[in-house]
């Protein structure tokens, strides 16, 4: 069965990736930039590449999505 907070974390990843793809074409936001909020969690350096961090969230989606596929296998529910 798939948590609410896997569900929660899956999103969440995809909000940031979409940030962080509107921020490399020079979109703002009021809140500052994603990057060095970012930095310490996914352990990369504030000045890293837009598509070195995009490739790191993608990564993260990629096991959050694995995990409730496989969650999905075992139970043959979604919930």
């Amino acid at each position: 069965m798939v948590t609410q907070a896997q569900k929660v974390q899956y999103f969440r990843w995809l909000s940031v990736r979409g940030q962080l793809r509107l921020e490399k074409i020079g979109m703002k936001s009021s809140g500052g930039a994603l990057r060095p909020r970012l930095s310490k969690e996914l352990g990369l350096m504030p000045r890293d590449s837009h598509d070195k961090y995009i490739a790191v969230v993608q990564k993260k989606l990629d096991e959050v999505f694995a995990l409730a596929e496989a969650s999905v296998a075992e139970t043959g529910q979604l919930k």
